[in-house]
C-alpha cells in the first residue's frame, strides 16, 4: 500500500503537475536588445524572448516588430538601424505577438532606446588682431540641453594640448533655439609662426565623440599667396588671404596694363579668377593687388601674384 502511494506521488510530479502548470501559463511578449543608447547611426539587434500560452509553441504566433518609421515580421531576432535626428531622441519599439488561429489573442511589449546627435567638433577663427599672434577660436553650436560636452583643443603640430574644458562656455540664441559654444583664446609665440594644424575633440557623457582638424597660417600680418591655379581641381583654386573673418577689407586687382578687373569689400579676401566686367576667366599672367582694411585696424598690403592655367 505504501509503495502504491509513492508511485502515485511520482506519477503526479512527472506527468500531472507539468500539464496543470502549462495549462495556466499565459502568453507573454518580450524582447531584449544589445544596446539601449548610441549616437549618429546606431544598429541595434533585438532578440525575441516571448513565451507562448500553455500547451502551445512560438510557431502558433505571428510576431510584428514596430519601429519608429517601419514594421517587420520576424520570429527570433531582428536588427534595425536608427539615425540621429540631430537632437536627443527617445524611440519606442513594440513587439506584438498574435495567435495565428485564435482571433484577438494577442500580447505586446514596449521599450525605448535613446539616440544622441554626434557632437559638433567644427570650429573657426573668431578673431585675430593684426600685428599680434593672438587668436580666438570658437566652436560650432552644441544643443543647450542637460548634457555636458567635453572640449579638448590641441596643437597637432606641437603635439600638445592647449586646453581642456568640461563644458561649453558661451550661450547664445538663434530664434527660439538656445545653443552653446566653446571658445579658445591662445597666443602663439614667435617661433610658432607658419602653418599649424589644430584639432578640436568633443565628447559627451554617453561616449559619443567627434573631432575636427584644420590648418591655419599663424602670422602677425596679412600673408598674400604668390600664385594660384583656378582650374577647378579643388586645390589652390582661389586667390585667398587669411583674415580674422570679422573685419572688412577692400580688395582691388589690376592687370598688367593697370586696368582694375576685380574689386570687393568684404570680411573675406578672395578672388576666383573671373573678370567682374565681362564674367570671363582672366588669362594666365601677372596681376597686381591692393588690400586695405576698412574697419579702422592697421592692415594694408600691395604687390603682385601669378595666375596659372593649364
Amino acid at each position: 500500500m505504501q509503495r502504491m502511494r509513492r508511485l502515485l506521488y511520482v506519477f503526479l510530479l512527472m506527468f500531472i503537475l507539468p500539464l496543470f502548470d502549462s495549462s495556466i501559463r499565459a502568453q507573454t511578449a518580450g524582447f531584449i536588445m544589445d544596446t539601449t543608447m548610441g549616437c549618429g547611426s546606431l544598429r541595434v539587434t533585438f532578440i525575441n524572448t516571448s513565451t507562448p500560452d500553455g500547451g502551445e509553441t512560438l510557431n502558433d504566433y505571428d510576431f510584428l516588430w514596430s519601429f519608429a518609421s517601419s514594421t517587420r515580421r520576424d520570429t527570433s531576432r531582428v536588427s534595425h538601424t536608427f539615425n540621429s535626428l540631430y537632437k536627443d531622441t527617445l524611440i519606442a519599439i513594440t513587439l506584438t505577438m498574435r495567435h495565428k488561429n485564435i482571433e484577438g489573442k494577442t500580447a505586446s511589449f514596449r521599450d525605448t532606446i535613446r539616440i544622441r546627435p554626434i557632437p559638433n567638433a567644427w570650429f573657426q577663427i573668431a578673431d585675430h588682431p593684426i600685428d599680434t599672434l593672438l587668436y580666438v577660436f570658437r566652436s560650432g553650436k552644441a544643443p543647450s540641453d542637460t548634457i555636458a560636452y567635453r572640449y579638448i583643443w590641441q596643437d597637432i603640430t606641437a603635439n600638445r594640448v592647449l586646453r581642456t574644458h568640461p563644458n561649453a562656455t558661451a550661450i547664445e540664441t538663434s530664434g527660439s533655439s538656445i545653443f552653446r559654444r566653446d571658445t579658445l583664446i591662445h597666443t602663439f609665440n614667435s617661433s610658432q609662426t607658419g602653418y599649424r594644424t589644430l584639432r578640436l575633440s568633443v565628447s559627451d557623457w554617453y561616449g559619443c565623440s567627434a573631432q575636427f582638424d584644420t590648418t591655419i597660417l599663424v602670422s602677425p600680418t596679412l600673408v598674400v599667396p604668390k600664385f594660384f591655379t583656378p582650374n577647378g581641381d579643388g586645390r589652390n583654386d582661389f586667390f585667398y588671404v587669411q583674415t580674422n573673418g570679422k573685419d572688412f577689407y577692400k580688395l582691388e586687382i589690376f592687370n598688367s596694363r593697370g586696368q582694375r578687373i576685380y574689386h570687393s569689400i568684404a570680411q573675406t579676401i578672395m578672388w576666383d579668377g573671373i573678370i567682374e566686367t565681362s564674367g570671363q576667366p582672366a588669362p594666365a599672367g601677372t596681376y597686381y593687388y591692393y588690400i586695405e582694411s576698412t574697419s579702422g585696424i592697421r592692415a594694408q598690403a600691395k604687390g603682385f601674384f601669378v595666375l596659372l592655367r593649364q
